[in-house]
């Protein structure tokens, strides 16, 4: 495949570098098509569980990303009934405010000790799950039913991340799923990627298949627990076949990005292998002409698509790699524009100013895909 790319445009930019502004600000982009307009948020404070629940700056654009202004709007994927859902991020609860049990598991994830509890120990009140749900512009939060075995929770920076999923995705039989990473009782050391299904339209969902991680995964030391798999992606390419794109790239060193391939509808999956050197937050939009695109990186940002079950042999640069963590975070988000053409938007630590400045900035591109 080819890929002709148009012209970057600037969303939005910060006042200062991406040193004084720090990690966490302009970063993290998201972006939903629903109907003919695009709706782009991205996070603005920093990396934490102490700024779970925060608002993110929001963006929207009328012309396909030609221009974009700010806005109070948030997208989200669509739903059976012209209603969109998106992940919703409750608050974090302080531990002074909660007695817990006695932790499991303890790890250290990028410095950080987090403590590990069964979560069916915990108080009922605090396994409650939301999400932001309604027609644009009267979304609200709504309680999630979900139905799940050996879940865990965790405690980091002296609180009690609520739980979220990390983003829902259809499938073409109008399923709705929703992904998440988590430590689970049987195997505590590390994250395993999880996908729930919903067969009514998003009010509830049940864990549907595991993919475990293993310390064969592990390229670093065997004493140190590695935070697993996590930030998975979920693309069906038929109504049988789908695909899953895992990080494991964590506070350690830069590992693989890896792929697991399901037969039978998300039911079981095969087992893991490297899909490239690096990446996280893997991104995979499908097209009407065939062409599925995964975007990852860190360093840099990539993307790589899959026509006819055969992969590009090779990555194609969207933001060059330098220095790690100072060319871009690395995540990206997709929506399709047309039958052929995708719009990308992702974020630039090194944005070039017209007075001289270079800036943190989140960009956005189209890109066409030539077969």
């Amino acid at each position: 495949m080819r890929y002709l790319f148009d012209n970057e445009v600037v969303v939005a930019k910060s006042k200062e570098d991406q040193i004084s502004v720090g990690w966490g600000p302009y970063q993290f982009p998201r972006i939903h098509r629903v109907q003919n307009t695009l709706y782009l948020e991205f996070h603005m404070h920093a990396d934490s569980a102490l700024s779970y629940g925060k608002e993110n700056s929001k963006y929207v654009s009328y012309d396909f990303g030609d221009t974009w202004s700010e806005t109070s709007l948030q997208g989200g994927v669509e739903l059976d009934d012209h209603e969109v859902i998106t992940p919703l991020v409750m608050p974090p609860v302080k531990l002074e405010e909660v007695s817990l049990p006695a932790p499991i598991h303890s790890v250290k994830i990028y410095g950080l000790e987090r403590k590990i509890y069964d979560e069916s120990v915990l108080p009922s009140a605090l396994s409650k799950w939301f999400a932001n749900r309604g027609q644009i512009g009267k979304l609200k939060q709504t309680e999630l039913k979900i139905s799940h075995k050996g879940f865990c929770r965790y405690q980091s920076e002296g609180v009690l991340p609520t739980n979220y999923f990390l983003r829902f995705y259809r499938d073409p039989e109008n399923n709705l799923w929703a992904l998440q990473q988590r430590f689970l009782t049987e195997n505590p050391r590390n994250n395993h990627a999880l996908f729930y299904k919903s067969i009514d339209n998003g009010h509830s969902f049940d864990l549907f298949s595991v993919i475990y991680y293993d310390e064969k995964y592990n390229d670093y030391d065997s004493s140190v627990d590695r935070v697993g798999f996590g930030e998975q992606s979920l693309t069906f390419t038929d109504e049988n076949h789908a695909f899953s794109l895992l990080r494991t790239t964590d506070g350690y060193k830069i590992s693989p990005l890896y792929i697991s391939y399901s037969h039978d509808k998300a039911k079981t999956w095969s087992s893991p292998v490297i899909f490239d050197d690096l990446g996280v937050w893997p991104e995979v939009i499908s097209l009407k002409n065939g062409a599925h695109i995964a975007g990852y990186g860190r360093p840099g940002l990539f993307i790589r698509g899959l026509y006819n079950n055969i992969w590009d042999e090779v990555r194609t640069e969207i933001v060059a790699p330098k220095e790690f963590q100072t060319d871009t975070c690395s995540y990206c988000s997709m929506a399709a524009i047309s039958d052929d053409t995708f719009i990308i938007a992702y974020s630039d630590f090194r944005h070039a100013c017209q007075d001289g400045k270079v800036v943190k900035a989140i960009m956005t591109k189209k890109i066409k895909v030539v077969i």
